[in-house]
């Protein structure tokens, strides 16, 4: 809707000091279905709309900052990628010893993508005038979940391209309730047999871990 209204002329700014409280799933099951509802109702957006963004008179570097909003979360599909060829990649530039730039370019890699997770997180946080660099100690656990994600956000990347249709899912609220793990009002159920790639996934991973180490 905020796209549709710039497009048609409208502007729009960001007032900061006007704070919206918000609650954080109690469960990993509600957080995987909240991601899978905004990464697919993103790229959704990103195909209705960018074409229009694209071709419209707004300068280049608005039209820029819309491809980075549109395809933030292809960065799963990506980091995805990324876990499944790291094994092989390690593998190969250790079978290719004198290929020194090649066994490196996995842990360059590494390097780069935590680097922009850690500068957009903080600069965030700064911004918000909230944990600022204290959350450098966080941003492991931060990772952490990001790749655990990964294969959940994937899926509603490729749902959404290949227009597939699905239900809206609501997030549970407890509102702060203490005994919101045990509360049976909300029921969401496991994705399938995704549970199990995702811990496949986990081991695969970390075997390319204590390879790599």
């Amino acid at each position: 809707l905020s796209y549709r209204a710039q497009l048609r002329g409208w502007r729009f700014v960001y007032v900061q000091g006007i704070v919206v409280p918000g609650e954080l799933p109690a469960r990993m099951t509600s957080l995987k279905v909240q991601h899978h509802r905004w990464t697919k109702g993103s790229i959704q957006t990103a195909l209705k709309l960018f074409a229009a963004v694209a071709r419209s008179r707004q300068p280049w570097r608005v039209k820029l900052e819309a491809g980075f909003h549109f395809g933030n979360w292809l960065t799963y599909p990506m980091g995805l990628l990324v876990s499944v060829l790291i094994l092989p990649q390690l593998l190969l530039s250790h079978a290719l010893v004198a290929s020194h730039g090649l066994a490196a370019s996995g842990g360059y890699l590494g390097l780069l993508l935590l680097g922009v997770t850690c500068l957009f997180h903080l600069v965030a946080q700064r911004q918000a005038r909230a944990l600022g660099w204290a959350l450098l100690a966080d941003i492991p656990v931060l990772m952490a979940v990001s790749v655990g994600l990964a294969l959940n956000n994937t899926h509603a990347v490729w749902e959404a391209l290949r227009g597939a249709p699905s239900m809206f899912e609501r997030t549970p609220k407890y509102n702060g309730r203490a005994d919101a793990l045990t509360h049976r009002h909300y029921r969401v159920e496991p994705r399938g047999r995704q549970q199990w790639v995702e811990l496949a996934l986990g081991a695969y991973t970390s075997v390319a871990i204590g390879y790599a180490a």
